[in-house]
């Protein structure tokens, strides 16, 4: 059984950030169900727009979108229904839109080859015992076990937002890491779904 400083379940924006940030620094695996690049498999069933913050997040990393990930049309302003006051606005908005299945596949392709990525896998079991987590996953056509000190998930399911993450990625992905006794916390607040391992 092999045991990795920080296991990440779920590589969408956050999960592919934080991967690429503690590339290098911890011995990480990563497990994702889509695939490495192409259409097959999982597939983010939503659209996505890119916010300003997220944008300035890019910028700072010194990244820049590729063309096929981003998608038309491009909107300058989004429209808002009150439907209890009876309104409609219009309001300026920098969004830039994008297509999320291009976009978290251009996330993944960022992740160092120093983190162990498994692509088109599926968890299975998640438990804390003796002071690890011991995570049972499949791929590659076998199962296989692990443990991490630390564990990261990015719960979609779990959050009560059902908008596109993008719009948040990345806020930024400062990680504190805080020492209380033997517990450390590593948390990434770039999403609704705040990343928190412990």
């Amino acid at each position: 059984m092999e045991h990795f400083d920080v296991a990440i379940i779920g590589l969408g924006p956050a999960g592919s950030a934080l991967a690429r940030k503690l590339a290098g620094k911890m011995q990480v695996i990563a497990l994702d169900k889509k695939h490495q690049c192409g259409t097959e498999g999982f597939s983010k069933p939503c659209g996505g727009l890119l916010a300003p913050d997220a944008q300035r997040s890019f910028i700072r990393d010194g990244l820049t979108l590729p063309v096929d990930v981003i998608a038309n049309p491009q909107i300058f302003s989004v429209k808002t229904v009150d439907v209890a006051a009876s309104l409609t606005r219009n309001y300026q908005r920098s969004y830039i839109n994008i297509n999320r299945h291009a976009f978290d596949l251009w996330m993944k392709s960022l992740i160092p080859t120093s983190v162990e990525v498994y692509h088109d896998s599926l968890c299975r079991k998640i438990w804390r015992e003796d002071d690890k987590w011991h995570v049972i996953f499949r791929a590659d056509g076998w199962e296989q076990h692990i443990t991490a000190r630390y564990l990261g998930r990015c719960p979609m399911a779990q959050t009560r937002w059902c908008g596109d993450i993008s719009t948040r990625i990345i806020k930024s992905v400062n990680m504190s890491l805080s020492s209380s006794g033997s517990r450390r916390n590593i948390r990434c607040r770039s999403t609704p779904a705040s990343l928190i391992i412990r």
